[in-house]
């Protein structure tokens, strides 16, 4: 038998999940395949006496039926989402599904919502947290920091204004978007979004892929939910109290204070937890390279300009990725002004030019 190793990929428009994947890399010492995810159960590596090894942490998933993983894998089941959708449609029902989870269990779960559904259906496990927390910092990188600046991570425009209002830092928002990128692209714009988080003095996030490595990286962090009910959905939970966090009320209103420009530390309790995840990674593969994902000399601004020419296969992904109304848009646009140049006003306007 010959030991492989193997990270899994994906095809989503999530970054988040490029960023777990970049979390798996600090314990392989070699990649030697990219396992689809919602492709996994496919999955032949190139010979048949070959086995690979594979830290399985992730979300899962959008197609059930292509779990659980061949033989030819040696899963680390942790840090493990399952998705409310496919619990509820009986995935854990599956014979095949509960013999895997029950021959390579316990199972590590992200959150507690999922902890809670294994134990349910009678499934070993247990809470590890998200592998994310294990993301190593990078001091070198740090002291090339040239200006300080506050993140903010997918908030709303009443979030942002009151943002703004407490700080004398400047303010960037980003969104949770991403363009139809190759998998090793994806991995490369994962790298910047990661050096972004690591640099920022202050983020103010919804989301956990920004919150969970920010708390590694020891940058003051804040979360607020993002539902309108003022409660954390169930793939925070176990994980949001790692973090300093609030109600969005309570932030807009200032009615529970967070000093933007002298920010509060970091609450301690993550610690454990990722030590206990470096622990089981390390015993899985015998190797930690003590490194972080991103390197002494990363510049995010060159590989975003890098990332952003022109390629048929990204266009085609974009299109893959584009909801109905702009298919019908982009389609109308090519077939009533094709004798006309036009340029993007803004959302909502198209300004033509005539030849």
């Amino acid at each position: 038998m010959e030991i492989k190793y193997g990270i899994i990929g994906y095809a989503s428009n999530n970054i988040g999940d490029e960023i777990q994947t970049l979390a798996q890399m600090r314990f392989l010492p070699k990649v030697d395949y990219v396992c689809v995810r919602e492709r996994i159960k496919s999955f032949k590596p190139g010979k048949a006496t070959e086995q690979v090894k594979l830290i399985m942490n992730a979300w899962y998933m959008q197609n059930p039926r292509f779990f659980p993983p061949p033989n030819n894998i040696i899963p680390l089941p942790i840090s493990m989402h399952l998705d409310s959708t496919i619990i509820e449609n009986g995935f854990l029902e599956d014979v095949k599904i509960r013999e895997w989870m029950m021959k390579y269990g316990p199972i590590g779960t992200r959150d507690l919502f999922t902890l809670k559904k294994l134990q349910q259906a009678g499934i070993p496990s247990y809470f590890s947290g998200c592998l994310t927390l294990t993301l190593l910092p990078n001091e070198k990188f740090r002291a090339r920091k040239v200006k300080k600046y506050v993140l903010a991570m997918n908030l709303s425009d009443k979030e942002l204004v009151a943002l703004k209002s407490r700080t004398v830092l400047p303010v960037y928002g980003l969104g949770k978007k991403m363009v139809g990128l190759s998998f090793q692209n994806r991995l490369r714009l994962a790298k910047c979004m990661l050096s972004i988080y690591h640099n920022a003095d202050v983020i103010v996030t919804k989301n956990l892929h920004t919150a969970l490595p920010a708390l590694s990286f020891g940058v003051p962090t804040l979360l607020i939910p993002s539902s309108a009910d003022g409660c954390f959905d169930n793939r925070f939970s176990g994980l949001y109290h790692l973090c300093n966090n609030m109600t969005s009320e309570e932030f807009i209103h200032n009615s529970k204070p967070y000093d933007i420009d002298n920010p509060p530390p970091n609450p301690e309790m993550f610690r454990e937890i990722a030590r206990e995840l470096i622990s089981v990674c390390h015993s899985f593969t015998g190797f930690d390279s003590l490194k972080s994902p991103i390197d002494d000399d990363f510049d995010p601004i060159f590989e975003l300009i890098d990332l952003l020419q022109f390629s048929e296969k990204q266009i085609q992904r974009n299109l893959y990725y584009a909801n109905t109304e702009q298919l019908f848009r982009a389609l109308t646009d090519k077939k009533y002004l094709l004798n006309n140049k036009y340029r993007m006003i803004d959302d909502n306007q198209i300004t033509l030019i005539e030849k």
